[in-house]
């Protein structure tokens, strides 16, 4: 479980997973993993057009919970909880927006 949680918070993993949308860390964290506090600002193409989101670091409980809150971007709001528990053998996250 603890491997699934370390993976969904690093920055450079995250890169390659949505390479198709073209996303960059641009600004706060923008390699290794991010932690409680702290904050990183993305950039990349959503919708047809390039976007900026900032987003920070609100509740962190490893290795089974953490939530990114939009500080700065397009959205009205944008609060994403990630919850992570062991089912047998395998790891399950569940990404609420």
């Amino acid at each position: 479980m603890l491997e699934v949680f370390e993976l969904s918070r690093d920055i450079d993993f995250h890169k390659k997973s949505v390479s198709q949308t073209q996303e960059e860390a641009i600004a706060g964290v923008t390699s290794g993993k991010i932690g409680m506090g702290e904050s990183v600002t993305w950039r990349g193409r959503h919708f047809g057009v390039f976007l900026t989101h900032e987003s920070k670091i609100t509740a962190f409980k490893s290795p089974s919970l953490f939530t990114d809150e939009m500080v700065s971007g397009k959205f009205k709001s944008f609060k994403h909880e990630h919850f992570f528990s062991k089912i047998g053998n395998t790891t399950e996250m569940k990404d609420i927006l």
